[in-house]
């Protein structure tokens, strides 16, 4: 097939290109040793390629040979290197220098290639399934085609070219930028509102703390001097309660010892008139004893009545608990079942008199009794059982009537 020379020289000049940039893949140009870029690349007699100071400090006496070509490339992908990259085409995949670039754009084909910002792994930006470069764009599905994607796999969907779609994601971004600078313009204006607000507040605090701190002072003068005032005046009232209290207890205490001349005096009047008064019962009782003892008479004790756990003298005239039951004749007279003695003798109309001394006991009746009551079993104190007895217990005296009597 017969082809322009023109259209020959760009086929030969995109093969070299693509060439070049498989030769020139940096994994393959480093050492193994210093895994560097080769200097100065040398080849062992095996075929392999190392730098040559590298394998001469490894090697003591290495045959080597300098490999021309290989040090060729490797000058060219140093000198690439050191050319910054200022456009990358999607659809030659190489990234083009200054240089590079011009002689690229100078080829009519081309000119409708899409350039973009440099870009690292171009290879990726083929088409894995066709490997062919990846030049539209399936808003459907998307992601990036090929020319071969829209015929096959997405076929019918809506397919743009890169750079449209591009250019109105770009659109979309400048807008959302736009958009987002506003909002953050408008966010910084109000941030500045707050903050000038804030300032202002904080004047307006300080002016009010300082204000404050004028009326506090104000009042806290007006305070301690009303304080000081009113110290001195509470001071005053109290110096005044204390002489008027001490004037008072001046006079309250003479009128108290005076109170105490006439109770000691009044004191001494009450006990002569107890003393008289005791002196005078004394005397009436000595005149009632006198008329009483007109009718004394002379009462000894019966032993025929006495219960055996008593004892009586030999006069008959005093009786006490003896402690040991006495073993004297049974008398149908005699207390068997109460500690009992009668005196005789007996009395059955008249009026008589006679005079008891108790000693050294704390528990003791005594009384009259009718002849009748019954002497073999225990008896009630009362008159209707014919006793009518006094009786010491507990240190109370009681009188035996129906009801008893202290």
């Amino acid at each position: 097939m017969n082809m322009p020379l023109k259209n020959i020289s760009e086929i030969i000049y995109v093969c070299i290109q693509k060439m070049s940039a498989v030769l020139f893949t940096e994994e393959q140009l480093l050492c193994s040793i210093c895994l560097e870029v080769f200097m100065e690349p040398v080849s062992t007699p095996c075929g392999h390629n190392f730098c040559k100071s590298c394998i001469s400090t490894h090697c003591s006496r290495p045959l080597l040979q300098v490999n021309t070509l290989f040090s060729e490339l490797v000058g060219q992908l140093r000198n690439r290197s050191e050319e910054a990259a200022l456009k990358s085409c999607l659809v030659c995949l190489l990234s083009y220098c200054q240089r590079h670039l011009l002689a690229h754009e100078s080829l009519p084909s081309r000119k409708t290639h899409l350039l973009m910002e440099p870009l690292g792994q171009l290879e990726e930006r083929l088409c894995s399934s066709h490997h062919r470069a990846l030049e539209l764009y399936c808003r459907s599905d998307q992601t990036c085609l090929c020319l071969l994607c829209t015929v096959l796999e997405h076929k019918n969907h809506q397919v743009v070219s890169l750079r449209e779609e591009y250019d109105q994601q770009q659109g979309a971004l400048e807008s959302s930028q736009a958009e987002t600078k506003s909002l953050m313009e408008e966010r910084q204006k109000k941030i500045r509102a707050v903050q000038s607000w804030l300032q202002l507040s904080d004047r307006h605090a300080l002016t009010e703390t300082e204000r404050g701190e004028r009326l506090h002072k104000a009042l806290m003068d007006t305070v301690q001097s009303s304080q000081s005032s009113l110290t001195q005046e509470i001071q005053e009232q109290q110096r005044s309660a204390h002489r008027q209290a001490e004037a008072w207890t001046t006079q309250l205490q003479q009128e108290l010892n005076e109170l105490q001349r006439r109770s000691t005096e009044l004191e001494a009047m009450v006990q002569l008139s107890s003393t008289l008064s005791e002196e005078m019962k004394k005397q009436k009782n000595k005149r009632q004893l006198d008329k009483l003892k007109r009718w004394a008479v002379d009462v000894t004790l019966d032993p025929d009545t006495a219960n055996p756990w008593l004892a009586l003298s030999e006069d008959l005239k005093q009786v006490h608990y003896g402690g040991v039951k006495r073993n004297i004749p049974k008398n149908p007279k005699r207390f068997t079942d109460i500690l009992v003695v009668l005196g005789k003798p007996g009395f059955s109309s008249g009026r008589f008199y006679f005079e008891v001394q108790v000693k050294g006991i704390t528990e003791w009746e005594l009384g009259v009794a009718k002849g009748s009551i019954s002497r073999k079993r225990t008896i009630k104190l009362s008159p209707d059982r014919g006793l009518w007895v006094i009786l010491l217990r507990d240190r109370e005296y009681t009188a035996w009537e129906n009801t008893p009597v202290n």
